[in-house]
Formats: C-alpha cells, sequence, structure tokens
C-alpha cells in the first residue's frame, strides 16, 4: 500500500510517526533527517516512550549543517534512542536526508519525503512524504526496508560519527549547533550562510559536481517593452568548482632537498583560468593559497598555506601540496575543489586507486597532454 501525506492539506506527517510509534507493531524504527529541533521532539517524546517501554529499538541519523540542529536536540537523542549518529561532510556537501522506517520481521513501512524532525517539518509547513508498506522477504537486498538500510551502512565512514556527550560537546565547541534558546530561528523558515567547516573526527569527503548547465541568454524584450535601446543579458554560464588530474610519478616523488610539487598541465590552467585566478591574482607568477589538504588513505586533514605558481623558465605550472602527497602512488587522482568558506579556497583531495570512489571521478579527468597526463573539469 502506498500513501501520500500532503501536509498540511491532507494530514501532518508528524500525527503519522506518532501513530506508528503507539501502535504496537514495530520492533525497530530509523528516523534519518537533515534538521532536529526540540519543538518537532517534544511532539514525539511521549510517543517515544511508549515505543521504548515496549522494547522497540530507535536509531536515528540527523545533519547539523546551516545550525539547523540544536544542542538540546541532541542531548534528546542521547536520552530517547537506542544509539544515533551525527553526518557531517565538511565542504559543500549537506546532509540532506529525509527518511523514515518502523519494521518487524516480517513487515516494513518506510516514509521518504521532505519533513525535518522539527515542529514545522512535522505539523505546519507545507511538506510531502510518500509512505509505502512492504512485506519482509527472506532474501536480504530485495526489499524497500533492505535498501534504506543499506544506504546507512555504506555512508561514507568519515562522515558518520556515534552521537555522545563528548561529541555534542565538541560540535558545540566548534559553532555547529547552539542552545536552542539562543537560535530560534528554524531552518526549515531560513537556510543560509557557509557550513563548510572542517570539525575532527569529522573529515572531508570530495563530492561529485552537478553536472554543467548550458548557457542561456533570456529572450530580448519587444522594442515596445524597452525603456531604453538596452540590449539582452549576455548568457552566462557558471564556471566549473572541481579540478580533477591524475597523479605521475614526478608528482608523488620525493627529493632529496626539494619539496613535493603537483605540476598542472598548461593547457589545464589556461583552459579555465578563472578557477584559479590566473593571472590577476598572481604577484611575480606566483600567489598564496589557503588550502585544506585531504590525503590518500584517510590520512589527517592538513589546513595549510601554500604556494602556487608558474616556472616561466620551464614553462611549468606548480601547486606546492607537501604533506598531501605522503602515501600517494602514480595513478590516483587528484581533485581540487573550490569551497564556500570564505577562509579556505580549495579543498584538495587525493583518491587512492584502491578507494570505491575511484570510479566517480576518473572519468572526470578526460583530456589528455603528451606525458599521458589526464585531467579535467566539473
Amino acid at each position: 500500500m502506498t500513501q501520500f501525506v500532503w501536509q498540511p492539506i491532507r494530514g501532518r506527517f508528524g500525527d503519522w510517526l506518532i501513530e506508528q510509534l503507539q501502535s504496537g507493531r514495530w520492533t525497530n524504527a530509523i528516523f534519518v533527517s537533515a534538521f532536529v529541533r526540540m519543538p518537532g521532539l517534544t511532539t514525539l517524546a511521549a510517543a517515544i516512550d511508549t515505543f521504548n517501554d515496549a522494547g522497540g529499538e530507535l536509531r536515528a541519523w540527523v545533519g547539523v549543517n546551516f545550525h539547523g540542529t540544536s544542542e538540546e536536540a541532541l542531548r534528546f537523542l542521547v536520552a530517547k534512542t537506542a544509539g544515533s549518529y551525527v553526518a557531517y561532510n565538511p565542504g559543500s556537501s549537506t546532509f540532506h536526508a529525509k527518511v523514515y522506517a518502523f519494521y518487524n520481521p516480517h513487515r516494513a513501512i518506510v516514509a521518504v519525503g521532505s519533513s525535518n524532525l522539527t515542529g514545522g517539518g512535522l505539523f505546519t509547513n507545507t511538506e510531502s512524504n510518500v509512505i509505502v508498506s512492504v512485506r519482509r522477504r527472506a532474501k536480504p537486498g530485495s526489499d524497500l526496508l533492505d535498501s534504506v538500510l543499506d544506504g546507512l551502512q555504506t555512508l561514507p565512514r568519515e562522515n558518520i560519527q556515534p552521537l555522545n556527550d563528548a561529541l555534542i560537546n565538541q560540535l558545540v565547541a566548534s559553532g555547529l549547533v547552539s542552545f536552542e534558546a539562543s537560535s530560534p530561528l528554524s531552518p526549515d523558515e531560513a537556510m543560509g550562510g557557509f557550513s563548510g567547516a572542517a570539525i575532527p573526527p569529522f573529515s572531508h569527503v570530495p563530492v561529485l559536481p552537478p553536472p554543467r548547465g548550458t548557457a542561456y541568454s533570456p529572450p530580448k524584450r519587444s522594442r515596445r517593452a524597452r525603456s531604453g535601446g538596452g540590449q539582452s543579458a549576455p548568457s552566462s554560464l557558471p564556471g566549473p568548482s572541481v579540478f580533477v588530474m591524475t597523479l605521475s610519478v614526478r608528482d608523488t616523488r620525493q627529493r632529496r632537498g626539494f619539496s613535493r610539487e603537483v605540476y598542472i598541465p598548461l593547457a589545464a590552467r589556461d583552459a579555465e583560468p578563472v578557477f584559479w585566478q590566473w593571472p590577476y591574482r598572481f604577484v611575480n607568477d606566483e600567489r598564496r593559497v589557503q588550502v585544506r589538504l585531504h590525503p590518500a588513505h584517510a590520512g589527517p586533514t592538513v589546513l595549510d598555506d601554500r604556494r602556487l605558481w608558474y616556472y616561466p623558465t620551464k614553462h611549468e605550472f606548480r601547486f606546492n601540496l607537501g604533506p598531501l602527497l605522503a602515501g600517494a602512488s602514480p595513478g590516483d587522482l587528484v581533485v581540487v575543489e573550490q569551497t564556500s568558506d570564505p577562509t579556505v579556497e580549495y579543498d584538495v583531495t587525493v583518491v587512492a586507486q584502491s578507494d570505491p570512489d575511484y570510479s566517480q571521478w576518473a572519468p572526470l579527468a578526460a583530456q589528455t597532454v603528451d606525458s599521458g597526463r589526464r585531467w579535467g573539469y566539473a
């Protein structure tokens, strides 16, 4: 059976959650929400107690972007769930999922939609959620619930941390979450600002950017509609946000007395000079760049000031990335991402050939140069 909740016109999603928690039908429940706030959780508190008292096991996966989750809400989850997790990817990728599931050995019901665990998300906002009832199958991975559970298990381990008081204290100290009474604005009504700071123990995982759009020129207005003799606006197309390149032996070797540098083909630099801010921010053919370095094999993240420069005598464009290259091998990929952090210009990651994500990134490096090195933008 499939049900559609079109809140608040046709039901309220919070009422459906309360009904399931109190039904006595389910042994397990999963809540996945981008934002969690106390006005949403307090409406569910009595029903959660009923579920727990009956021996139910509730687990939650929640995000902390855009200051949408509060300290009080996280402490509530520590107290009321059998185990919860915080999902956070420093950089430009936001944990924005909303999935709710109840199940027992024989049946399951799964809701996927737009509702966060906030007062607005559960009761007052215009929200939509599709609810699907399924019969559990003996073969693992063969039903919708298995797909949900598998998806949670395959979230990048660098972005998932068990929720406990120590982690909450760390998130509060970093400014990612705050006391709700001091920040009453709900994320369902207002979202904005930078939310990409690197907060240990979370580490950055590069995310494929969306496909680049096609240039669009607004149609010219008719002569009668013009207030003057202006012409149509020029077409505009955002530049790429990611550069991908294979590393060569020259990039990864360590020569005594020399710093480690990545050699970027001049063809790559000249194809998208704005990405590197070449040449207008270079002084004497070089500039200093604030970067976050993410070495191969989940090595520790390094926030550093590095040299990006052009060596005119040898016609080489070099990026001094020192500690990033520890453990890197020829054929690995270097991924350079522009960030939305005003204090950090690039996230730079080595994606090893043994990394499961290598097959996603490698096709982006579709251009080649005489040395055999491959590169590309997205």
